[in-house]
């Protein structure tokens, strides 16, 4: 477990708060037994390398590593171990709702922020030198390390470029695992199956070989799964195109589900995929959502667990009639 981690150099990496040296030690620490280290491992790796939501260079670096514990059933948390993967793919969710990942439009603006980095690592300046000796002692974080003060060089729209640059390096990271989150559907941990449904659906380049599992899981005896998956299905699916022959008796089933989070599910995923086409039972579930003084399910991610508030987004897809 973990066995290459010191292999990379994460004093050469940068986080939010300088070198990345720190970073091998938390990810070690989300395997201790103590749930107060683990606890405090994990508001570490928040802060470093998904500060406020902003991914860095060490950010994909530190995917792999998170990867192999969560495919091993023996790391306690591993939902927790998840939703980090997933914020550091795609930021913050709930800012994504209820469109999905523009995958597109993040590639088109990380483009060229390659040779960014490349240019900050090898960005030096008129006190470097005299200052070599120093850094040698006191190299820990800051303004001593070359990437920092490149990018005080920069333009906005280059450094925009650059921190995309970042994301989309966690976000591809964090795509090497789709098999492996596809695999989890199947564990026997009902929130690591919520968490592996969430992840999937934000990857729409893999809808071909995630919609099939997902429409599995739709029908979970766990309803925060059922219900995730749901949502995953919608927003990995084109806007406004009719559902498949595969996809549309499962969103039809759910949307008559007993369970009122499924129902719920189903007609988020309804709204999207079938807008003002809709039957008029989603905009009728959508609105009693919409009319609940608390609706929040800590069991789905989406929306931060606000289940009205998206249910207010997704309705916007069913045009104006529902809200006449």
């Amino acid at each position: 477990m973990l066995a290459s981690l010191d292999t990379i150099d994460w004093a050469d990496l940068t986080h939010a708060y300088g070198r990345a040296k720190d970073v091998p030690d938390q990810i070690r620490a989300l395997r201790s037994p103590d749930p107060g280290i683990r606890d405090k491992a994990l508001h570490s790796l928040y802060g470093n390398i998904f500060h406020q939501g902003t991914r860095f260079e060490a950010s994909a670096h530190a995917v792999p590593f998170l990867l192999e514990l969560v495919a091993d059933p023996e790391t306690p948390d591993r939902p927790a171990v998840l939703h980090l993967l997933t914020q550091l793919a795609i930021g913050y969710g709930e800012q994504l709702l209820p469109s999905g990942y523009p995958l597109d439009d993040h590639r088109a603006v990380a483009a060229g922020g390659d040779l960014l980095l490349a240019a900050g690592k090898q960005f030096t300046d008129d006190e470097d030198e005299e200052d070599e000796e120093d850094e040698e002692e006191d190299d820990d974080w800051g303004e001593d390390v070359a990437l920092f003060q490149y990018l005080q060089t920069l333009e906005p729209a280059d450094e925009e470029r650059l921190f995309a640059y970042f994301a989309l390096m966690a976000y591809d990271a964090v795509g090497a695992g789709l098999p492996m989150f596809r695999d989890l559907l199947a564990d026997a941990d009902a929130p690591v199956r919520a968490a592996a449904a969430y992840a999937l659906a934000w990857y729409p380049e893999e809808r071909a070989a995630s919609l099939p599992p997902l429409l599995r899981v739709a029908a979970d005896e766990h309803p925060a799964v059922a219900a995730t998956a749901l949502v995953a299905i919608g927003l990995l699916s084109p806007s406004g195109v009719t559902p498949s022959q595969e996809t549309a008796p499962v969103l039809d089933a759910a949307l008559n589900d007993p369970r009122d989070v499924v129902r719920w599910g189903a007609a988020i995923a309804q709204a999207r995929l079938r807008g003002a086409e809709a039957d008029g039972r989603v905009a009728e579930e959508l609105l009693g959502w919409i009319g609940r003084d608390a609706a929040a399910h800590e069991g789905i991610a989406f929306n931060d667990g606000d289940l009205r508030g998206y249910a207010a987004l997704a309705l916007r897809d069913l045009g104006d009639e529902p809200l006449a």
